[in-house]
């Protein structure tokens, strides 16, 4: 019985401490919750309302830093995309300054500037070179050819070749295989007249002791002729640096035959030798073959035959002495009207000068 008792008694002193410290833990249960309602009390706004603040969660903050770090991540690529660009520009902009700021110093040429366009970072203004206009090529059609060559006069009694041929023309083209000009040429001659013959009565030379020691064989004949012509030629070619052509001319001769000594003071039957001359004018017509050499657009040579032959003969002549008296003038006579009828070949070379 008192056994009983006894646990019953301390059954209930065991309920008892579990009832107070239940108490105790239920009094700081309602102290945390009101210091947790307290800080997680509604908030009032600036206008006079409560909201709630939202608990965040710890994979809402992840997803927040996460957001953060893409942000920054994205502003740092757009930035570095941005510098490479504006360095890219400003590269681009000074090489093609560069080059064409170099272009405009070595070249002779029309040039126009074009605003840049708006970029984002400022450039140089680029030039833009416009085509060069195609040059108009002027031919040089006056030209001046100073000549010299060679001539051999043949005729039925006579062949005598020149120690002086040379000339100057002026040449003018009319269309581009066309050419007129003027002329003047210059021929001397030195004939050696080894045919003296006494006429009229006289004795043959080769019988009179007198001449033949006074004269020798033969007299030195000088022989000048100055020629003035108007010419045309025909190029048979017209853009190449060889320019062949065919051409012809009408000229004015003036002659003059002299013997070189004076007379030697040689007198026979009264006839004082040593007076002998005779000049002459005729009209003769010229056909001309050859070629024009450029070397530049002003510079080059020429190179032609001519054929040459009187049309008329004898007018506005002159004798010194009278030929029926004095044989050596009669001489001179025959020789110029020989002349006048021959056929003349001269070979010249010459220079071109267009202007």
């Amino acid at each position: 019985m008192k056994t009983r008792t006894t646990k019953t008694l301390i059954l209930l002193a065991g309920l008892s401490m579990n009832l107070s410290l239940m108490a105790q833990a239920h009094g700081q249960d309602e102290l945390l919750f009101a210091t947790d309602s307290v800080l997680n009390s509604p908030q009032l706004d600036i206008d006079g309302f409560y909201q709630e603040k939202p608990q965040e969660s710890p994979a809402d903050r992840m997803a927040k830093t996460r957001r953060k770090l893409e942000e920054r991540n994205e502003q740092m690529v757009q930035k570095k995309i941005e510098d490479i660009r504006i360095r890219e520009e400003q590269k681009l902009a000074r090489q093609l300054n560069k080059a064409f700021t170099d272009g405009f110093n070595n070249m002779d040429q029309v040039q126009t500037t074009q605003a840049a366009p708006v970029v984002a970072a400022p450039v140089a203004p680029i030039i833009v070179e416009a085509p060069a206009p195609t040059p108009v090529v002027v031919e040089n059609t006056n030209k001046i050819l100073p000549f010299f060559g060679v001539t051999n006069i043949r005729g039925e009694r006579i062949d005598f070749e020149s120690k002086i041929n040379m000339g100057l023309t002026f040449e003018s083209l009319v269309t581009d295989s066309l050419s007129v000009g003027v002329g003047i040429g210059y021929t001397q001659m030195d004939i050696k007249d080894y045919s003296n013959q006494f006429v009229n009565g006289f004795n043959n030379p080769l019988f009179n002791p007198g001449y033949l020691q006074s004269f020798g064989q033969g007299r030195n004949i000088d022989y000048k002729n100055i020629q003035m012509l108007v010419n045309s030629k025909l190029f048979l070619t017209n853009r190449s640096k060889i320019r062949p052509f065919i051409g012809g001319a009408l000229n004015y001769n003036r002659s003059k035959l002299q013997y070189t000594d004076n007379g030697n003071n040689f007198n026979l039957n009264n006839i004082q030798f040593g007076d002998e001359g005779y000049s002459t004018s005729y009209v003769g017509a010229t056909g001309m073959i050859g070629s024009e050499i450029l070397f530049t657009e002003q510079i080059g040579m020429s190179l032609d035959f001519r054929y040459t032959r009187g049309l008329t003969s004898g007018f506005n002549s002159k004798a010194e002495a009278d030929p029926f008296q004095n044989p050596d003038q009669l001489r001179l006579q025959n020789i110029g009207t020989e002349i006048e009828s021959a056929d003349f070949f001269s070979l010249n070379v010459g220079v071109v000068v267009k202007f």
